[in-house]
């Protein structure tokens, strides 16, 4: 090869480099297409959940709309009930060297409901939901909406009136969607999929409707919300990832599609994974065995994937949406943390988070408030169509 060919064949090496990591910052924001408020509810949107990087706190984000306050680390607003309506809610990111990265969504802010005594609701998911933080905010919040009874949290009765879900720790989406013989595990014996159903030959299916007939009285939810996606992604790696989000794909199509057979006019919500601990509680519970760098990258595609998903599917259903439940999440203020010494021989404390996927109560009430402001949502779009 000579001089002046060899020199266009490295300089086209160079551009073509330059323009795969010019687009990859873009590719690092993750927005929803919406947001939703409540007067009265917080909103918040935590830069470092929507903007991947391993130090996000680097850089600088600003928010355009005409709602809100800009903060250092997040964008903020408790709506008045003066406020209801849609606005443009756009972010744009900067480095040193300017602009990397820009997004928008809508934000809804509509009215509050909580008047309604007359809806019920399913809630689907692994241990943050078995955990109660943001189902107890919930319930706290709208006390009217009936829980559709299976257990109150680690396997508690539930109590007429109380929190009830289909929650379960380490669950994912193929827990609820195999149609396999319940086998009760020697602990946490409650941990059986109660959507099965074992036919006169003797077969297991997925039966929604004997589920309704047993735990409401025959009626199908108002709502179904589901929370799934760490457990199934969880240990994955850059490796496997695809092949994983390609089951989920398959075992989504199959739970959603029996649901909505049986319960034909319940809007479903699916959530976006929320965000994790620092890497402190990564080490405390995971050793050197797993870390936040990976699992960020996993539910980063996995999140990606979600809202892919969803919006084909809403296209044909608008009753199927996503819960932006990582938008409203302090992940490095509202997780479990301990006073311990910075080192063996220093005297000095620092806080350390100490639990790397189950957010306090503080975050739990978050994610109920998000999950209240988009059911507040539906509602406007029900009755809007009434």
């Amino acid at each position: 090869m000579n001089r002046s060919l060899k020199s266009i064949c490295q300089l086209a090496a160079v551009l073509s480099a330059s323009m795969i990591f010019a687009a990859e910052p873009e590719s690092r924001l993750l927005l929803p297409e919406h947001c939703y408020a409540v007067p009265g509810i917080n909103v918040n949107v935590y830069f470092r959940n929507v903007f991947r990087a391993i130090r996000s706190g680097e850089y600088f984000y600003q928010v355009e709309c005409k709602k809100g306050n800009n903060m250092k680390s997040c964008w903020t607003f408790t709506p008045k009930a003066g406020d209801i309506g849609t606005y443009d809610w756009k972010l744009t990111v900067y480095d040193d060297n300017g602009k990397i990265a820009q997004g928008s969504m809508k934000l809804h802010v509509v009215p509050d409901r909580k008047d309604r005594s007359d809806l019920s609701i399913l809630i689907i998911g692994d241990s943050l939901t078995d955990q109660n933080h943001y189902v107890n905010h919930l319930h706290k919040i709208f006390p009217n909406l009936k829980m559709i009874e299976s257990h109150a949290g680690g396997g508690n009765v539930p109590v007429a009136g109380g929190i009830a879900h289909e929650g379960y720790g380490g669950w994912g989406w193929d827990n609820f969607a195999r149609e396999v013989k319940p086998v009760k595990p020697k602990m946490l014996s409650y941990r059986i999929n109660k959507f099965l159903r074992k036919t006169p030959e003797g077969q297991w299916v997925l039966d929604m409707k004997d589920y309704f007939d047993r735990m409401n009285g025959g009626k199908a939810p108002d709502f179904v919300t589901i929370q799934l996606g760490v457990n199934d992604v969880f240990a994955d790696t850059d490796a496997t990832i695809d092949m994983r989000i390609q089951k989920i794909s398959s075992y989504m199509d199959k739970l959603i599609g029996h649901i909505r057979n049986t319960a034909p006019d319940a809007f479903i919500g699916i959530g976006l994974v929320p965000p994790a601990a620092d890497q402190d509680a990564w080490g405390k519970n995971y050793h050197c065995k797993y870390n936040l760098y990976q699992y960020q990258k996993n539910v980063w595609k996995l999140n990606r994937f979600y809202l892919e998903k969803v919006k084909q599917l809403a296209q044909k259903d608008s009753r199927i949406s996503i819960i932006p439940s990582v938008l409203n999440l302090d992940a490095l203020n509202n997780f479990p943390a301990v006073m311990q010494p910075i080192n063996v021989h220093s005297p000095r404390k620092i806080l350390r988070q100490n639990n790397a996927l189950h957010p306090a109560k503080e975050g739990g009430a978050q994610i109920g408030d998000t999950f209240y402001c988009w059911i507040m949502w539906n509602l406007k779009s029900k009755e809007e169509k009434q």
